[in-house]
């Protein structure tokens, strides 16, 4: 979700093409205390995003619309 939006953010103003690779590690969720890092692939060609990682479940619910 916000990683996919902050790359494309970035993409968008140019700024991402100065990485020196074009697969990362983001690290997020530490001020929260629930840190992760997330494995990040830019194509630059195609301006496609992949993101991974792993996942804990820490809510659980049901949304009725």
């Amino acid at each position: 979700g916000t990683m996919c939006w902050m790359c494309r953010v970035l993409m968008d103003q140019t700024l991402i093409q100065e990485l020196e690779k074009e697969e990362f590690i983001a690290e997020q969720g530490y001020a929260m205390g629930r840190p992760s890092k997330l494995s990040v692939k830019v194509d630059f060609e195609t301006g496609d995003i992949s993101v991974g990682g792993s996942a804990q479940i820490v809510l659980e619910g049901i949304v009725r619309i």
